[in-house]
C-alpha cells in the first residue's frame, strides 16, 4: 500500500511510463547478455529544448522505476541506474555523460560508472572512459 500511494503521488504518466520502459529495455538486454547494445539506448545529442521538467524529478521518477524493478527481484547496478539517468536526462535536454572509471585498492580492482554534468566531483576512480 505504502507503494501504491508513492505511485500516486507521481502525476506525470507520461515520463513514468517512458522511464519504465527505457529501463525494460536496460534489463532486457542485460538478461539477454546482449551488453554491447546498451549504448544504443543513449541518445546521440542532447534535445537543443529544455522541456519544462527539472533533473531531480527525472533521477526520482527513474528511482521509481527502479524500485519497482527491485521488489519484483531484479537487482539494479550502477551501470544500469547511470544508464537510466542519461538516457532520460539527455532527452530532456540535459547534458550528461557515462563516466566509467577503476580504483585499485589492497590489490583489488573495482569497478564504478556515474553521471558527470558540468562539474565534476573528486571521486577515488580514475576516470577511463566517458560516453557520449
Amino acid at each position: 500500500m505504502k507503494l501504491f500511494k508513492r505511485i500516486i503521488y507521481y502525476k506525470d504518466l507520461r515520463l513514468f511510463s517512458l522511464t519504465f520502459l527505457k529501463l525494460s529495455q536496460i534489463y532486457t538486454f542485460r538478461f539477454l547478455k546482449k551488453d554491447h547494445l546498451f549504448f544504443s539506448l543513449v541518445p546521440d545529442a542532447e534535445n537543443k529544448y529544455r522541456r519544462s521538467r527539472d533533473a531531480q524529478k527525472i533521477i526520482r521518477y527513474a528511482d521509481i522505476c527502479i524500485l519497482l524493478f527491485r521488489k519484483v527481484g531484479i537487482k539494479d547496478t550502477c551501470l544500469t541506474r547511470a544508464l537510466l539517468y542519461c538516457c532520460a536526462l539527455r532527452q530532456a535536454g540535459f547534458d550528461v555523460k557515462i563516466n566509467f572509471g577503476v580504483k585499485k585498492t589492497k590489490g583489488i580492482l573495482a569497478g564504478h560508472c556515474w553521471l558527470k554534468q558540468d562539474i565534476e566531483k573528486n571521486s577515488d576512480f580514475k576516470v577511463i572512459f566517458s560516453y557520449p
